[in-house]
């Protein structure tokens, strides 16, 4: 199928939402972890956070939060776009964005 049709087709099915707007991106950034485990002063002294990396959509990128989403899930019954499989990261955990280019369809 020829990309332009596979666009219309998609803005067709997803009302509220331009394909041109779903920016692919990367995001690293480091995550809080706990355990229920006894340790001692120097292990506790010698943690430290995980890096994490995520990939979705950037759906939000503000001061307070980013938010990925990595699966567009049809529409409601108000034509409003679903997503699914989401993710909210605190803006001051995050180290850098890294948008994801497309060099090619895969087959």
């Amino acid at each position: 199928m020829e990309k332009n049709k596979q666009t219309k087709k998609l803005k067709d099915w997803v009302m509220d939402i331009n394909p041109e707007d779903l920016i692919p991106v990367e995001v690293e950034w480091v995550d809080a972890h706990s355990s229920m485990n006894p340790a001692t002063i120097t292990e506790l002294k010698n943690q430290s956070v995980i890096l994490t990396k995520s990939c979705g959509y950037l759906m939000v990128n503000d001061k307070e939060k980013v938010v990925l989403a990595s699966m567009l899930y049809g529409t409601n019954a108000s034509d409003e776009t679903l997503m699914k499989h989401y993710q909210v990261i605190p803006k001051g955990m995050v180290r850098k964005i890294i948008k994801l280019l497309q060099k090619k369809e895969l087959k």
